[in-house]
């Protein structure tokens, strides 16, 4: 009768198999690695950037001044309908997560248009 009692309450629960379990520790053990790493590239740097020098690139820094202290985010996309023939233009939209914050930096968007010549972006100007 006891052991009736005992399957049954364990059937009532979830468990999860060995491999899934090794699986989500192995995840678990990737993400506090990547923190660590990131962390210590932030430390060392200042910032990490994907698609470096592009101008859809997007853009985490250490933001280390006397009256803010925290982090800036950036994320620049492409707008869909070209504004200027010839040109690609691009949202960037900032972002901060500050610890120590004297209020003088906002979030803010801005907006600017590039030509691809050669192999490179130009800089043409803000979007009209």
């Amino acid at each position: 009768m006891v052991e009736a009692e005992v399957r049954n309450s364990n059937s009532r629960g979830w468990s999860l198999t060995p491999a899934s379990g090794c699986a989500i520790s192995l995840l678990l053990g990737l993400l506090g690695v990547t923190c660590c790493l990131l962390a210590a590239t932030l430390a060392v740097r200042g910032d990490v950037a994907l698609n470096r020098g592009e101008p859809n690139e997007a853009r985490l820094w250490l933001i280390r001044e006397e009256g803010n202290q925290g982090l800036g985010l950036s994320f620049g996309r492409r707008l869909e309908a070209d504004t200027v023939v010839g040109f690609t233009c691009f949202e960037t939209q900032v972002r901060f997560f500050m610890w120590r914050s004297d209020g003088s930096i906002p979030a803010t968007s801005y907006c600017d248009c590039y030509a691809y010549v050669g192999s490179q972006w130009s800089y043409a100007g803000s979007c009209p």
